[in-house]
């Protein structure tokens, strides 16, 4: 449910490739990030390919996990 959606956008990089915007994205049905990302335009450089970039990834063991606790919450 899109309401059970909290996104912080207050992180701070510790990695120096990140150069703008962060994200984690978290359910009210867990204390764990169930996606994260942010801004990597100094990232490709690293590989030879100038270009900026956003991207994310979703850590599916926590969004499963909280799945199951709001299906538990709800029954």
């Amino acid at each position: 449910d899109k309401d059970n959606i909290i996104f912080d956008l207050c992180k701070v990089p510790r990695q120096s490739y990140y150069t703008g915007i962060l994200i984690n994205c978290y359910s009210y049905y867990s204390a764990q990030p169930i996606l994260s990302g942010g801004r990597y335009d100094n990232l490709l450089n690293y590989f030879d390919n100038n270009v900026p970039s956003i991207g994310f990834v979703y850590h599916l063991n926590n969004v499963m996990n909280a799945i199951t606790k709001e299906r538990e919450a709800n029954d």
